[in-house]
């Protein structure tokens, strides 16, 4: 069993919406009650082991009420080592937003729960939840907003990612998207933040994960400063997040620009670009050389991603619009 230094800080975060997911999908509301045990001894029933996640991650925060990135968060070369995440920050809000749907329609029939019952701590977390909330979105417009797009997090000296101000790393893809997908951002800024995704980050093979490439290693950022520039998780596009993008356009209405997106990346449109791909023509790769490498637009590690999973995610929950109940 790891602890909390090794512990990446957005692994429990996806389990929510998850859940919740799969109770709309099943109609399964009896899951929600049923007993699973702790990595540390006890059990606790499903949306106990929610409440414990959210709360851990509302507890979790750094001197500016971002969330701690721990090890890494989602990028596992962003390894702010006390720094903070808005990633993380974004993912909180997406699983609050999950729980109070859960809330709601599974546990909100009853107006007297009978005291001191995991029922009434629901009812009261909802509450507390939705309080939380109001405050992530204040904090999205105060401190996360760079002008033109969301910043990436913020270092354990307390210097920006992901901002206008940085000659390295000034854009990001994965705070951007999340801060559209979680509902945090308003209209207006989510319009501008995809906008400059789209201007920032894309290319014919898919978006960057960030840009310009990390060329000076800095600790305080990560391993991902020490990568080579264009590759992996500095300057590629990396698959696996591209689909999050999508979606996100998708609930802006922006259709035609998801779709671009999608077939930018997908395999079967890369048919007739075998001797700059170098890559089989039917597998989502786990990134594609970005503009900052010599090999730009060569795919790399075929079937090793996550990216099939959400590709299908994006295109049936967004692109065309089907949804659980």
């Amino acid at each position: 069993m790891h602890g909390i230094k090794d512990a990446c800080a957005d692994d429990a975060l996806w389990l929510v919406p998850s859940i919740a997911e799969y109770v709309k999908e099943t109609g399964d509301y009896a899951f929600l009650n049923e007993e699973f045990g702790y990595a540390d001894g006890g059990s606790g029933t499903v949306i106990g082991h929610i409440m414990k996640i959210i709360d851990f991650s509302i507890k979790d925060v750094g001197d500016h009420g971002v969330c701690l990135g721990l090890r890494a968060d989602w990028n596992d070369c962003l390894n702010l080592g006390g720094g903070e995440s808005t990633l993380v920050t974004f993912l909180l809000y997406a699983a609050i937003m999950s729980f109070e749907e859960l809330a709601a329609n599974c546990f909100g029939a009853e107006e007297n729960p009978p005291a001191g019952s995991e029922h009434e701590l629901i009812i009261k977390k909802a509450v507390d939840y939705n309080e939380y909330a109001a405050q992530i979105r204040e904090l999205t417009d105060s401190k996360l907003w760079d002008g033109d797009w969301f910043i990436r997090g913020i270092t354990k000296t307390g210097r920006p990612i992901g901002t206008r101000q940085n000659k390295e790393g000034r854009i990001h893809l994965e705070s951007n998207a999340w801060a559209v997908l979680s509902g945090a951002a308003t209209k207006e800024k989510s319009e501008r933040a995809l906008e400059s995704v789209y201007e920032n980050l894309a290319t014919p093979y898919g978006i960057m994960l960030n840009a310009p490439a990390y060329t000076k290693p800095d600790d305080d950022i990560g391993f991902v400063t020490r990568v080579y520039p264009g590759l992996k998780e500095n300057g590629s596009v990396f698959s696996h997040p591209n689909p999050w993008v999508w979606a996100a356009e998708c609930t802006l209405g922006n259709g035609d620009r998801a779709m671009e997106y999608y077939h930018s990346l997908c395999p079967y449109y890369q048919n007739d670009m075998i001797e700059t791909r170098y890559a089989e023509p039917y597998s989502y790769c786990q990134f594609i050389s970005g503009k900052d490498h010599t090999t730009y637009g060569r795919a790399h590690h075929p079937f090793m991603t996550g990216s099939g999973g959400w590709s299908y995610y994006a295109v049936t929950h967004y692109i065309l619009g089907i949804r659980p109940g």
